[in-house]
Order: C-alpha cells, then structure tokens, then sequence
C-alpha cells in the first residue's frame, strides 16, 4: 500500500527521456523576469528586494550558520512568524504569520503542497533539515498564486539537489538522549544525477521543568515524550529542467496532553505514522519566449493514534487510524516578451481520508476533488517598475467555489531603495476534521475568506546590508474556530471576523567578506477578535504574540566558527476572551555555539559544540506544553 504513491513517479522517469531529447539550442535560450518564490543569486540579502511581496530566504549559507534540528529552529527568525511547539524534539510543530492560524500558511517542499486536507496544517518537525537546501518565505496573501490555505503567506523548504558527486554525513548527541545521523550522497551518471540521503532522529523526551499550581512551586519530570524518527530521501535529476524526488518518513512517538494541576493528562498516548511524498517537477521548452511547466505530487500518510485512558468512546480507550491520500497535478503555459511575461495555470487534485471516527451520517471515507485555474501576468511598466497581477478561481467538491485575486507592484526608486505595495483576496476551505471527525466536525461550514493589504520598502545602504519594513492589516471573514457546545464537548463553527494589523522589521547584514552573519526581526501585531460576541468582540486572538524579537551572530573565518541567537515571545492568551488566568508568560531564549572546521583535497570536517536554551529558561509556547531546559548537543558533520 505504501508504495502505491511511487508509480506515477516511477512512470514519470520513464517518460522523461523522450520529453527532453528533442531539445534544441535556439529553444533552450529564453530569457525573461519570472516569478520565481525567490531570486537565489545572493538570497538571504537579495530575497524581499527583488519581489512584490514581503519575502525571505533561508539559503544554504545561512542554515548552515545556525545548523537547525528542525525546520521550526529556522523559521523562527522571520519576520512575522509565530512556532507553535507542543513541547521538545518529539513535540508537534506549526508556524503562522501575521497573527493567522496553521492552516491559513501553506507549507511546501519542492513546490509540492504538504498542508494536509485532514487538518490544514503541517507538522514541521516531519521534515529533517539535513535534507533541505535553502527555505523561501512568502508573507503576504497568496491564494491567486498558490490556492488554497495560503492566505496568510507560503514557507516552501527545497531539497538540496546537487548535480555533483557528493558524499556526506553527520552524526550529533544531545541532552535528553537526543541522537541525530545522517548519510547522503549523489553521483551523475549517463541518465542524469541520482541521490539518496537517510536520516535517524531519537529523543528520550524526558526532561525536568519547573511550574506552579495554585501558586505552590513544583518540580516535574517531563515523561512519555520520546521520539524515534526514520527518513529516506530519494532524488533524480535528468536535466537541469526536470526533478523526481520521493521523501519517506516512519515515526513512533508519545503524544502526552497538556499538564494540568501538576499530572499530564493522555500520559500513555502514542502516536505512529509512515508518510510518503513525491513530486515531479519539469520544463519543456516550446519556443523562445515559451515554455510548458508540469507539476505532479501525492502524499500516502497513514496516521495510528493510541490512547488506553482516553474512554470518551468505550471502556477500552482511542485506537484510531487515518489514512490520507493526496495527490495534485498542474500544467502551467509561460510565455514572455518584453515588457510582459504571462502565466496561465490548470491544477487539479484529489484527496481522500479514511478512518473510523467520523460522522456516524458520513461514510468511512470522505473525499475532495477539486480543479482551479489561474492567470498570472507581470508587466515591466518601465524600468525600475513592475505590475504583478493575479487571478485564480477554485471549485471544491466538499467546500464550493473561491475566486481570489491579487494586485502587487514595486518600484525601485533608486539603486537602493525599493517600495512594493500589494492587496489580495484569499480563501482556506474547511480541513476534513472541522467537516467530519466524529462529535466536533459541521458539514455546513463555509471557507474562510481574508482580504490582505501589504505596503512596505526595502533599503539596501550597501551591498552587504539590507534592511526591510512591512506594514500589513488582515480581514478574516467566516473564521473558523471551535466553540464549546457543552461542559465535555466542542464545535467547528464559522462565527464571524477577525482583524490583524501589524508591521514587521527585518534587517541582514554579511560584512567583512561574509565572514560575520547578522540578522534581527522584529514583529508588533494585534490579532483581534471581531465576530460581536459579548465578552469577546475586540480581545486578543489566542496564542498569537504581540511582540515577536529575533537575532543573531554568526562569526566564520578559516578553522573558526562561532555565534549565538536570540529570541523574545510576548505575552499571549491560552483561550479566547484575554481572561488573565488563561494568560501564558513572555519568554527569552538564548543559544550560543563554537565550532571549528578542517580541509583537504578530500574532505571536510566540521565540529560544533551548541547550547539551546543557555539561561535555562522555564518556558512554554503551547499552555501546559514545558519546553526543555538548557540543551547541550555536539554535531560532527564530514563532506567529502
């Protein structure tokens, strides 16, 4: 069953040869300004300079200063994003932006969507760093460019696909048990460039915390939070136009709930996944100034939820599984001219989720179809000035229509000065859970829709330093949240609005040759309530920050790396209405790290010695959710 979502791509690699080998020179050599997520020349200094929204771009040369575990470690230092984390390594963890919920952020890998339909969101740990190249983040609505759940921005994580042979791997241990390895490697050969890389992440998951109930001070040890993770990448490259890659990952993990009164309630819970992702992505070229774009991913996500004291449905507790299929295609004409470069887009796409605590009037397997089709064009006004338009309209199965449109534009004023501006209309349909889990789901919700206004300016006063500022305001219509229907029980319900309105400040800088990194983001939002509920109708929106501060320095010359990082998490509310007992505290962490590296004609080595959390700060970013401690870890990665 596993393997049932690797035919297409095998089929795909089969067909791949007679798709290119007509090619010819003439064809090959059209130029044009595209909309690409990013520019990748220079990117982590150059990503918001050369687009119409806010963007960022975590490059290869900026994730191996920081040398994340996981994606959420990284995404931590954009402007404008929140990481909810449910706890240490084994923890599940989402981002947001611009005071938006999960499933209103596209997660994507390759360009392939990885949001899932059963719940919206994505859980970013799922994903090992060592296997990703660089990560690009659009801020801003997008659902005219990229569909649905990318209402609040999109964070795309690409695999490094060296045309090379490369060899690798790394090994590091840290506090709690944590043990992380990784082999990769890739070689050409006479059908293309083909690589493999496998990773294995464990963590004990216990760990001590401090915390008070009632005001009396306890000490706790936090249990039952233990990983074990396996993942296989496989990838294949014909040509610089085509790209086949299968990601494979098994997962056991505990689960535990929230701690209340000082025990943690589902202490026993497990959770054990095997997820498969594939994606093709290809070119062909039809002339000079045209070419056709094929995108092709599914996704088989088979999900087991374990819980013996959980008896809300039998004496015997939850043993719950979820089978998800997923799979999107889309074929996309580019045609560019002076002074306009047109895009036109049909996708389709088919998802279905299995399980047995749905409904009782639905059956045991819910599906969505849906096909949408978009244009997308970008005008060069004249030089220094461009007009980005966009149009998609989507038809659901299980959620009815959306039509989204976006109008975005920049100008550079001068050679170090550029001003963007773009407004958009955006939608999320309803995720399986909200439509159909069983006691909580409502057939009739409606899609979510937002409209977003963005203006913003980036300075660039030298080559080396970049200094970005965005202003945005979000309108949420039909927002869907869960509402309590009893004392044990709750709803998925479309109650209305909510507003956000915000600005984020983002300043890059690699001075002295790009010996020293610097960057720092500051974020200031207000997420509130606007349905006209009595008791809630202006209060904050649950667990989003008003304050968002990051940093960092990164210092590498010769034999030498070192640096540290920072961040700061204002207060925010556990539960609607901004009651001060559901209040959850402000936090500060701090990491540093040193390292050295050696070289030789056939290899190198890196050494590094980190530590998370140095001033042991006793934090939570999910209510009753303990993070740990100070972490020590040591990674030894060798290239050859």
């Amino acid at each position: 069953m596993v393997l049932r979502p690797l035919i297409p791509f095998l089929l795909a690699i089969v067909m791949l040869q007679p798709l290119y080998a007509g090619d010819s020179v003439a064809v090959d050599t059209m130029r044009a300004r595209v909309r690409e997520v990013v520019v990748r020349d220079n990117a982590f200094l150059r990503a918001d300079i050369t687009s119409t929204q806010a963007s960022t771009s975590l490059d290869a040369h900026f994730l191996k200063s920081i040398a994340p575990l996981q994606a959420s470690d990284a995404l931590s230092y954009v402007p404008g994003l929140a990481i909810r984390s449910y706890g240490g390594v084994g923890g599940m963890k989402t981002v947001s932006m611009r005071g938006g919920s999960a499933a209103q952020s596209l997660v994507m890998i390759n360009g392939i969507r990885l949001s899932s339909a059963q719940n919206g969101q994505f859980d970013l740990s799922a994903v090992p760093m060592a296997m990703v190249d660089h990560v690009d983040v659009v801020r801003g609505g997008a659902s005219a460019l990229y569909g649905a759940n990318a209402m609040t921005g999109v964070v795309n994580m690409s695999i490094a696909m060296p045309m090379k042979a490369t060899a690798g791997g790394l090994a590091s241990v840290g506090s709690f048990e944590e043990h992380h390895v990784n082999a990769h490697g890739s070689s050409p050969t006479a059908i293309g460039t083909i690589g493999a890389s496998i990773d294995v992440l464990t963590s004990s998951g216990a760990f001590p915390y401090y915390m008070k109930v009632d005001g009396v001070p306890y000490d706790v040890n936090r249990e039952n939070s233990d990983m074990h993770s396996l993942s296989g990448l496989l990838h294949y490259q014909p040509t610089d136009r085509w790209t086949v890659f299968a990601l494979a990952r098994s997962a056991d993990r505990g689960v535990p709930g929230a701690v209340v009164q000082g025990s943690t309630t589902n202490a026993r819970a497990r959770m054990s996944d095997a997820d498969v992702i594939g994606g093709v992505n290809g070119r062909i070229p039809l002339s000079s100034t045209s070419d056709l774009m094929v995108t092709l991913g599914t996704r088989y996500w088979d999900q087991r939820y374990v819980d013996p004291d959980a008896t809300i449905l039998g004496r015997s507790g939850l043993n719950e599984r979820f089978i998800l299929r997923d799979m999107a295609t889309g074929v996309a004409f580019r045609s560019a001219s002076e002074p306009l470069v047109q895009t036109y887009r049909v996708d389709a796409s088919y998802a279905d989720l299995r399980g047995a605590t749905l409904q009782p009037q639905v059956p045991t397997v819910v599906q969505r179809r849906q096909i949408a089709v978009s244009g997308h064009w970008q005008w060069n006004v004249d030089e220094g000035v461009m007009v980005e338009g966009g149009l998609r309209a989507d038809a659901i199965s299980d959620a009815g229509t959306a039509v989204s449109p976006l109008l975005a534009a920049r100008w550079s004023a001068t050679s170090w000065l550029d001003v963007r501006t773009s407004a958009s209309y955006n939608f999320r349909p309803p995720s399986f859970t909200e439509l159909y889990y069983l006691n909580y789901g409502t057939a009739t919700l409606r899609p979510e829709r937002a409209v977003m206004l963005d203006a913003g300016c980036s300075v660039r006063p030298f080559a080396w330093l970049v200094c970005d500022v965005s202003a945005f305001n979000a309108n949420t219509h039909d927002q869907i949240i869960s509402v309590p229907t009893s004392p044990v029980s709750w709803s998925a319900q479309n109650v209305g609005q909510a507003t956000t309105t915000g600005v984020e400040v983002g300043l890059r800088a690699m001075p002295l040759d790009e010996r020293l990194t610097l960057h720092a983001s500051y974020t200031r939002q207000e997420a509130r309530d606007r349905t006209g509920r009595p008791g809630l109708d202006g209060t904050l929106l649950p667990y989003i920050p008003q304050e968002l501060f990051n940093g960092g320095v990164h210092w590498k010359e010769d034999v030498l790396m070192m640096g540290g990082t920072w961040s700061y998490t204002s207060y925010r509310y556990a539960l609607p209405g901004a009651q001060y007992a559901s209040l959850v505290q402000p936090f500060t962490v701090v990491g540093i790290y040193v390292g050295a590296q050696a070289r030789s004609d056939l290899m190198r080595i890196d050494v590094r010695l980190s530590v998370d959390n140095l001033l042991n700060e006793d934090y939570v970013v999910v209510r009753g959710y303990p993070m740990p401690g100070r972490t020590l870890r040591i990674l030894t990665n060798v290239s050859l």
